[in-house]
């Protein structure tokens, strides 16, 4: 049984991820300007982690690890704008890399820099494995970036190495502080929502709003935040690293056959010799800490 809920619960982050993606990429081109559907994404956001504190499964998480719920929950000042400044360079990138990247590039990259950051802090008894695996990922890009026919915009590949990077240090900074997982969450959702006011103010002579671009933000925002309960939940359940790593692999794969379903958009050898080069780096730092213990560092 618990195996079953771990496979629904890798499905469901895959399925939301890909939607997040196919929607960012189409509403900001088409319904919505980017800083805009930036403030709407993050707003959804802060509101489902509010409401998160109490009935997701990070709370019960959070207890299952810590035992009980902590008297004081505060975070530092300094602590709290930092996260809530990489969630939303996080974000800001990725939206912005959408409309420079397909989003079979975007996701090759942003999944990229996620495992090569934490793989570089990993604490793997493994260490062959792991540099290994890390050698996999870097050669995989760079291929991706060598000059050529077909090479991706420079730009757009900056911003989604930009974006993983900030994910990636930011999920440290949650596991690290795994008892009180939901306020770190909701308490950068926040806070972030202040660093898009310049943003918005900055592009405003360019934006444009209409109903459904609205909608569609939104939505993305809420169903991010509850896959991210769900991933949460799933991988507290497991010790084996390579969990983790294949549902960042099934996330890339979908994004991948999404693009090459689309007639508008053509997969080449390049993106696809990349991504194999990659998948196999990303599982090789799973297998390297299968048998990590969560509580440190992976």
């Amino acid at each position: 049984m618990k195996r079953a809920n771990r496979v629904i619960g890798a499905l469901v982050v895959v399925v939301v991820a890909v939607i997040n993606a196919e929607v960012g990429r189409r509403v900001i081109n088409q319904w919505i300007d980017p800083a805009s559907y930036i403030g709407l994404w993050l707003l959804s956001a802060a509101v489902m982690a509010l409401v998160g504190q109490r009935f997701s499964p990070l709370k019960d998480v959070a207890n299952r690890w810590q035992g009980e719920a902590l008297a004081s929950r505060q975070m530092p000042h300094f602590t709290t704008w930092r996260l809530a400044g990489l969630l939303f360079l996080a974000v800001t990138s990725a939206v912005f890399a959408c409309r420079l990247l397909d989003i079979a590039t975007l996701g090759l990259v942003v999944v990229a820099s996620v495992q090569g950051v934490l793989g570089l802090v990993s604490r793997s008894t493994h260490q062959h494995w792991l540099w290994m695996g890390l050698m996999l990922i870097f050669a995989g890009l760079g291929y991706l970036l060598a000059p050529g026919m077909y090479a991706p915009s420079p730009l757009g590949m900056v911003l989604g190495l930009i974006s993983g990077a900030a994910w990636a240090s930011f999920w440290l900074q949650v596991t690290q502080g795994a008892h009180q997982a939901d306020v770190i969450v909701a308490t950068s959702l926040r806070m972030s929502l202040l660093l898009v006011l310049p943003l918005i103010i900055f592009t405003l002579p360019n934006g444009f709003l209409s109903l459904r671009g609205v909608g569609f933000a939104v939505l993305a925002g809420a169903l991010f935040v509850f896959a991210a309960g769900v991933f949460w939940r799933m991988m507290a359940s497991t010790q084996r690293l390579l969990a983790q790593q294949l549902v960042w692999v099934a996330v890339l794969l979908a994004l991948m056959g999404l693009v090459a379903w689309d007639q508008s958009s053509m997969m080449n050898m390049r993106l696809t010799s990349a991504a194999v080069v990659v998948v196999v780096g990303v599982v090789v730092i799973g297998v390297a800490g299968r048998a990590e213990d969560p509580d440190q560092l992976t």
